[in-house]
């Protein structure tokens, strides 16, 4: 695993694509070079689910109003009597997957069983103050494959949070409920009284596997940086999947069958567009958001109805976390960010706008000083994302190299501090 840590993702850049045919050829395809690496991270994978006491990772209560961090899980275990560990993550979680499958890396069964007990692991797109009391994880030294900064959001071909066959009549939330804080003890290990069910264990192990499985997801661009169509996550769109999912039938015949029985059955959705003179963008754009009613959080987030899961039971993903982030450091000015209030509120959680303007004359001549000042506090201690917004201002293809010099200075000594 540690290999992963000097894996340089390839970052987005712009093009254009005359079909779905053409978008695979340039920019899916290359994702699955690594053909004998994919076939053995498939069975190892398989071996992975058979061993006793697996920790499978479950994407569930990851998104929440700001006035219900309490209701966020990520990184929190539990532990059955049969030794068999669950915890929340969201999407983020599986990308160090997605690291080992683009770059050609192989990991055992044991190997990967012992990763997963120790602490040092990324499990969501930043980490909450409240998230933090409780999370068993800790992410300030953890392998991170940075995908998302870079330009990309991963698809899934079957998705991770509905459609299990006949197991799944009802949602994930309805099998697994979002347990009490309490329910944690002093060592952040949430400890049960009664093991998992077979059902239970056969759709906990197929939701994991669809999570990380080589098989079942693949790179584009991200929402804001398709240029055409804007409508919708053009790793969503039905001929898209279909067309990946056709290539992977008959490139990995029996890893796919072996995949498709273990993750359980799914009814794709019927073609019906035909996607044609496709954009992209390596830096991000801004999207329109609907004119339909929203909800307070897409209203938080700034989310077009019109690409939000529509399935039931599926979360907000942090895809719309991360490109409402770009958005925020946009507001504050990514330079303002970096040699002001970053260093100033990490010196002084409480600093005020005046102790902040004396200390940084430049912050005085500002116009907008309370908005830039919430909205940092907000990144740096209510979302827990500096890590994050560092990471999209060092990936930035358009700022001043002694601005990315001074955010890599600032994250070497952020992670050092934590």
């Amino acid at each position: 695993m540690e290999r992963l840590r000097t894996l340089e993702s390839k970052k987005l850049t712009s093009g254009q694509a005359a079909n779905v045919a053409d978008l695979f050829e340039q920019v899916i395809k290359p994702q699955f070079v690594h053909k004998d690496n994919i076939r053995a991270l498939h069975q190892m994978l398989m071996r992975y689910v058979d061993l006793d006491g697996p920790t499978l990772f479950l994407r569930l209560y990851g998104s929440a109003p700001k006035d219900s961090y309490h209701l966020l899980r990520r990184g929190f275990l539990t532990e059955f009597p049969d030794k068999t560990r669950m915890v929340f993550c969201d999407n983020t979680f599986s990308m160090i997957f997605a690291g080992l499958k683009i770059g050609g890396l192989s990991v055992s069964e044991v190997q990967l069983a012992e990763y997963l007990k120790q602490t040092q692991l990324i499990c969501s797109f930043g980490l909450t103050t409240k998230e933090k009391e409780l999370s068993y994880y800790n992410p300030s030294k953890a392998i991170r494959v940075a995908l998302n900064s870079k330009g990309w959001y991963q698809a899934h071909i079957k998705p991770t949070g509905y459609g299990f066959g006949e197991i799944s009549k009802k949602n994930l939330q309805k099998f697994f409920p979002n347990p009490d804080r309490n329910e944690w003890d002093a060592n952040r290990i949430r400890k049960t009284s009664t093991n998992l069910t077979d059902e239970e264990k056969q759709l906990l192990t197929a939701h994991f596997i669809r999570l990380v499985h080589p098989l079942n997801s693949f790179l584009v661009p991200k929402p804001n940086h398709m240029l055409s169509p804007v409508k919708r996550r053009i790793g969503e769109e039905a001929e898209v999947i279909e067309y990946v999912r056709n290539y992977l039938r008959n490139e990995f015949p029996v890893e796919y069958e072996e995949f498709e029985k273990i993750s359980l059955g799914y009814s794709f959705a019927p073609l019906n567009t035909t996607l044609t003179d496709l954009k992209w963008s390596e830096g991000p754009i801004q999207i329109k958001s609907s004119k339909s009613k929203t909800t307070k959080m897409e209203k938080k987030l700034n989310i077009d109805k019109s690409i939000a899961p529509k399935a039931k039971g599926e979360m907000i993903e942090e895809v719309e976390l991360d490109n409402n982030l770009e958005r925020w450091l946009q507001s504050i000015g990514k330079e303002t960010f970096v040699e002001i209030l970053l260093p100033a509120l990490l010196a002084n959680k409480d600093a005020t706008i005046e102790e902040i303007a004396r200390e940084y004359p430049k912050f005085a001549t500002y116009k907008t000083q309370k908005s830039r000042h919430s909205t940092a506090r907000s990144i740096i201690f209510n979302d827990g994302l500096v890590v994050e917004a560092l990471q999209i201002i060092i990936d930035s293809s358009r700022l001043d190299k002694n601005l990315i010099d001074k955010a890599k200075l600032s994250l070497e000594n952020y992670l050092k501090s934590k």
